[in-house]
């Protein structure tokens, strides 16, 4: 049986071009309080929330965490790292991986 080498490729990363990848979630009902001032709610973190997700795709699909998005009937905004605000909706939910996909609008 021939040896086998494990090899790994090291690629230097831009940390810049990742954190456009990183997208701010938050419900609409919060959605005009953050705009007053972003800083606000996490103040206010025991009646509001704000959670993180990352684009996976240039289709503009998002992925997060299944218990950030504890309601499908919930309108949800995407906030990108340039501060645009955008329309999303759940595409898909996995309660036991813990997983949930979103989907910008491109017609937003």
């Amino acid at each position: 049986m021939p040896d086998t080498i494990n090899t790994w490729e090291w690629k230097i990363v831009n940390i810049e071009e990742i954190k456009k990848s990183i997208v701010t979630i938050l419900p609409e009902k919060t959605l005009i309080s953050y705009n007053k001032n972003p800083k606000w709610i996490f103040k206010n973190y025991e009646e509001n929330w704000i959670w993180t997700g990352f684009f996976i795709s240039k289709d503009w699909k998002i992925i997060t965490a299944n218990h950030i998005i504890n309601n499908k009937n919930t309108p949800y905004t995407v906030i990108t790292h340039d501060k645009k605000q955008y329309k999303a909706k759940i595409i898909y939910q996995d309660e036991e991986k813990d997983i949930a996909i979103l989907k910008i609008d491109q017609r937003n």
